[in-house]
């Protein structure tokens, strides 16, 4: 079992930095128009694609790697009376056919995967000046490797990019006219309040020696992270 694996088994709902306050914040500042085509990758268990096909009435499309949490988002979708495709996905390949949606979704998500594939993967299927909206970690400066060593053991995560580096990898990947809506110091995610409950090192499978060494390792190493919201159109 990983850190992924955890949130998962914990049914944790926006582990993305700021969580689901952050959310609220973009969402106040995309123009979603009704109809419109969205695909939210890496979508847990579907708090965001639900809210938005409730708040916008767009076509809603989201995917996970996960079995789990596309089931628990299924449930989510018919309690809220929303219509999303939710969908299982193989990591770093989307199956979907080139040029279809109007907006792309991630959260957290790019960061923990090789970022210029998943990028280029985004593109691949953004119509012509489709957006895309990403809320990433980013360093405030390139990490030591002591610190990068912690992220790529806990979060598996191949690099951890500046926010100019997070520009040239869109620019790579193929998008234009990319923007940081907004960033700051990394603020505490759901998982760090699990910290606190009494029966956290009674969960079974380990996942409470791993939420505490999210919290180990946020302590130590968070003051090098920022998080960003990232807009790129192609």
């Amino acid at each position: 079992m990983d850190y992924y694996d955890a949130l998962a088994a914990l049914g944790v709902e926006s582990a993305h930095p700021g969580g689901f306050e952050m959310t609220q914040t973009w969402l106040s500042q995309i123009p979603f128009e009704r109809g419109q085509e969205v695909l939210e990758v890496g979508c847990g268990v579907g708090k965001t694609a639900c809210e938005i096909s409730h708040r916008f009435g767009v076509a809603m499309t989201a995917v996970d790697i996960r079995k789990d949490m596309i089931e628990k988002a299924k449930a989510r979708s018919i309690a809220y009376g929303v219509n999303v495709d939710f969908l299982v996905t193989a990591k770093h390949k989307l199956p979907f056919r080139d040029a279809i949606f109007d907006y792309v979704i991630a959260e957290s998500v790019t960061v923990f995967n090789p970022i210029v594939t998943m990028l280029q993967e985004y593109a691949r299927v953004l119509k012509t000046n489709g957006m895309l909206l990403d809320v990433e970690m980013a360093s405030m400066a390139p990490l030591p490797q002591d610190v990068m060593r912690e992220f790529r053991s806990l979060y598996h995560a191949i690099e951890v990019p500046t926010i100019s580096d997070w520009k040239k990898r869109a620019a790579q990947a193929g998008f234009n006219d990319t923007q940081i809506l907004l960033s700051g110091p990394v603020m505490p995610s759901p998982s760090d309040e699990i910290v606190a409950n009494p029966m956290l090192h009674n969960m079974p499978n380990g996942i409470g020696r791993i939420i505490a060494e999210n919290q180990r390792v946020m302590n130590l190493y968070g003051k090098w992270l920022n998080f960003i919201i990232l807009m790129a159109r192609k």
